[in-house]
């Protein structure tokens, strides 16, 4: 069984510690320093909305805030972490399935937190532009996933990253593929069966695993 990370316990652990490692801004920066006017309205009206403490938002690098702040909207609108697709399968297959990942916790905080500042705060100020509507862009995502509408996933959850921020978008999405596809093709030179569990965004698009 495949995932993007390990899911067991210590996995989620070390994501915490890389994530607080690499998600806090240096003593007496300011998120709000690094936004638009617009933006910085909008967070302060996105996190009131959401219950999260401006004081708190403020201490995080922008991929942070973002991460934290889809989180919560998910949350909100009904998203709990624990019925994720990965945890589902990873909790019920056979204790002799072996676990792979293709990446560790930490490497993925790294493709967030080590992209350029510009990008990561461009991203972060499209999510608070989409913010207000973003509970019923979330129950349009589940909706299209459910119907296996690849064309809609790929225009509501790929394209808008891509556009937005094109070097984020490469470091997330397009590199990543290409590495995985090198193991995958490995793995399918070997024998037995095989599961692999990543985020929908990887599985739709130009530059998706599949097509790839």
């Amino acid at each position: 069984l495949y995932s993007e990370v390990p899911f067991d316990e210590s996995g989620q652990l070390a994501a915490q510690r890389a994530a607080l490692a690499k998600g806090m801004l240096p003593e007496g920066e300011k998120l709000t320093g690094l936004l638009s006017p617009g933006a910085r309205k909008r967070l302060a009206r996105t996190a009131a909305s959401l219950g999260l403490s401006m004081e708190m938002l403020e201490r995080l690098r922008p991929w942070f805030a973002e991460v934290t702040l889809t989180a919560a909207i998910y949350e909100k609108a009904g998203g709990e972490g624990a019925d994720g697709v990965e945890r589902q399968l990873s909790a019920s297959a056979p204790a002799s399935a072996r676990r792979k990942a293709f990446e560790t916790p930490e490497q993925q905080i790294g493709f967030f937190a080590d992209a350029p500042l510009e990008d990561q705060v461009k991203s972060l100020e499209q999510t608070l532009k989409e913010a207000a509507g973003a509970e019923k862009d979330y129950d349009k995502l589940v909706s299209a996933w459910m119907a296996a509408d690849t064309r809609k996933l790929d225009r509501e959850a790929v394209q808008p990253l891509r556009r937005t921020s094109p070097g984020l978008y490469a470091t997330l999405v397009t590199e990543r593929n290409a590495r995985w596809t090198q193991d995958i093709i490995q793995r399918l030179h070997g024998s037995g069966e095989t599961v692999i569990v990543v985020g929908v965004g990887h599985l739709v698009g130009k530059d998706s695993v599949p097509n790839r």
